[in-house]
């Protein structure tokens, strides 16, 4: 992992949870996901372990992909997919292996996140392999040792709702496509709303915009619990601010619509919470 420094390097505390967070949303009731999985004995820890008990050809892509045990590796959005990173990548499964006495590879995948992952890596990676197969977009896999390595381009991976979570470590011109997505087919799936909110606020803007969804307009819509159901009270609570909520909706339909306990529990959250807004927010 790298030390980017500055706002990357705060981004890299930010980033990789957002990760963790999308997959065990979506896939924890079947996977076992571990952050920052420590690889062996040595002080080296590669960033998401996800275990597969049952077969990953049953997933959605582009978890069909899975192996038993895959390591993930996510390069921050800032930064460019490198041989080193690749190469330390390799390192730590072989290190996995042995700390974890599985004496085959072929049961252990190693993944390459990231959003920046450049035609000439990709063709070296061909020539150092011999061989690199395009089993999707976005999704390149070859092999190392025995095991399957799997390069996620991240700006190449279609709109799916199987795949927001990895989407939401993208940074780059797809993510406005990626918030309105995320507003239109993601409305059951909250975390994705917020995240949307708290690491794509950019983009977000612009698509509010475009659908003439703006604070000021909650205050036309009737139905609060619809609003706050699509994006979650956290985001509208923060957006429009408690007492403007509540003089725009009522106050009896605001304690009605969110819950009495979960307006209490926002509150003392936003109350102790340290900020946390990225450093692209306006």
């Amino acid at each position: 992992m790298s030390d980017d420094g500055g706002v990357i390097e705060a981004g890299r505390k930010q980033w990789h949870p957002v990760l963790v967070d999308g997959l065990r949303y979506l896939l924890g009731s079947t996977l076992r996901i571990e952050p920052e999985h420590a690889v062996s004995a040595l002080p080296t820890r590669i960033d998401v372990l996800v275990m597969t008990p049952e077969p990953a050809a049953e997933f959605a892509a582009p978890y069909n992909l899975l192996s038993s045990r895959t390591l993930m590796e996510l390069v921050s959005p800032g930064e460019w997919a490198t041989w080193r990173r690749l190469r330390k990548l390799y390192a730590d499964g072989v290190l996995y292996s042995l700390d974890q006495d599985i004496r085959k590879m072929s049961g252990i995948g190693l993944w390459l996140l990231a959003s920046r992952m450049s035609p000439e890596f990709l063709e070296h990676v061909r020539e150092d392999l011999g061989q690199l197969e395009i089993v999707g977009p976005g999704l390149y896999r070859a092999s190392f040792c025995g095991s399957q390595v799997v390069l996620v381009r991240l700006h190449e991976l279609p709109l799916s709702v199987a795949a927001i979570p990895l989407l939401m470590v993208y940074r780059g011109p797809r993510e406005e496509e990626i918030a309105k997505f995320v507003f239109v087919e993601g409305q059951n799936y909250t975390l994705f709303t917020e995240q949307a909110f708290s690491f794509h606020f950019h983009a977000v803007k612009e698509v509010m915009a475009m659908m003439g969804i703006t604070p000021e307009a909650f205050r036309q819509l009737a139905n609060a619990k619809e609003i706050i159901d699509w994006f979650g009270p956290k985001i509208v609570i923060e957006e429009m601010g408690e007492e403007k909520l509540i003089q725009a909706i009522g106050e009896e339909k605001f304690i009605r619509a969110i819950g009495p306990d979960r307006i209490r529990e926002l509150l003392n959250q936003m109350e102790k919470a340290p900020e946390a807004i990225p450093p692209d927010r306006s």
